[in-house]
C-alpha cells in the first residue's frame, strides 16, 4: 500500500512540475490530492498525529499569507514545501531544500547565460520534485545496499 501511494505521489509531482513549466500554475484540485497522499503516507509511516497537525495548521496560515502577499511567496512551492515536511525528517527535508534550490540556481543561471532573454521568475516545483526523486532513489539504493550487506553476512552465497 506505502509503494503504490508513493508511486502515485511520484507520478502527480511528474504532472504537477509538467503544468508548473507549461502554465507557470497547477490547479487546487491536484494539491489537494496531493494532502490526501502525502496525509496517507505519513499515516502509515507512523508520523505523529501532532506533527501533521502542525503542518495542516502551516498550510492554512501560508494560505492567509498568500492571499494577503501574493507578491512574495509563490503559488505552490512554500506549500509542497510544508508538504514534503509531514513525509521527512528534519535532516532529509533540508537535503531537500538544498539539492531543489542548488538546481534551480544552476540550472537558470545556465538558462539565463545561453539565452538573449533573461527569467526573472523560478518555477520553484520541477526542482523540488527533482530534489524529491533524487531522496527517494538514494533512499531506495541504501535500502538495497543495506539488504545485500545483511544477506551476505548471514548467508555469504546469498548474491
Amino acid at each position: 500500500m506505502l509503494i503504490a501511494l508513493y508511486i502515485l505521489l511520484s507520478l502527480l509531482l511528474l504532472y504537477i512540475s509538467y503544468k508548473d513549466i507549461k502554465e507557470a500554475q497547477y490547479n487546487s484540485f491536484y494539491f489537494y490530492f496531493l494532502i490526501i497522499i502525502i496525509s496517507a503516507i505519513a499515516i502509515l509511516k507512523g508520523v505523529s498525529y501532532i506533527k501533521i497537525c502542525l503542518i495542516y495548521l502551516a498550510l492554512f496560515l501560508s494560505h492567509i499569507l498568500k492571499t494577503k502577499y501574493l507578491d512574495y511567496i509563490g503559488d505552490g512551492d512554500v506549500d509542497l514545501y510544508i508538504l514534503l515536511f509531514m513525509i521527512f525528517d528534519f535532516e532529509k527535508f533540508l537535503i531537500l531544500i538544498i539539492i531543489s534550490t542548488l538546481s534551480a540556481i544552476l540550472v537558470n543561471l545556465a538558462k539565463n547565460y545561453w539565452r538573449k532573454k533573461k527569467d526573472s521568475g523560478v518555477r520553484l516545483v520541477p526542482y523540488i520534485s527533482f530534489a524529491f526523486f533524487i531522496l527517494m532513489l538514494f533512499d531506495l539504493f541504501k535500502g538495497k545496499v543495506l539488504w545485500r550487506t545483511l544477506c551476505t553476512s548471514i548467508h555469504p552465497m546469498c548474491f
